[in-house]
């Protein structure tokens, strides 16, 4: 991963980087004026699933990348994607969400 000038690094200590004293992930996002997150990384069932159960409760829209994340099984994996996808947050592959961007951004090269 490339890592520009602009880009924000937050470092966290917690399995959740949304819980209370583990980041400024939280101060930062609403500073910019996020309300959806896309979540990717390792470990579905741990901080992937961890960030999105409190992300949904402190009222962010909460999009998991199936195709993004993963567990140390793929049944683990999978059993994480199912308990999220009933209350916590959709779940879509990357290149819908890449679609979807692209449609809203009237196509612009993402």
């Amino acid at each position: 991963m490339e890592i520009r000038d602009e880009d924000y690094i937050v470092f966290k200590n917690r399995y959740s980087c949304l819980i209370p004293g583990s980041s400024s992930l939280e101060r930062l996002l609403r500073s910019l004026g996020c309300d959806t997150l896309l979540l990717a990384g390792t470990k579905t069932n741990i901080c992937v699933e961890s960030t999105a159960r409190d992300a949904m409760m402190l009222d962010f829209r909460v999009v998991v990348l199936s195709d993004a994340t993963a567990a140390l099984t793929d049944e683990e994996h999978q059993a994480s994607l199912n308990v999220l996808v009933q209350e916590f947050a959709d779940i879509l592959v990357v290149d819908e969400v890449l679609d979807e961007l692209r449609t809203n951004t009237g196509g612009a090269d993402l």
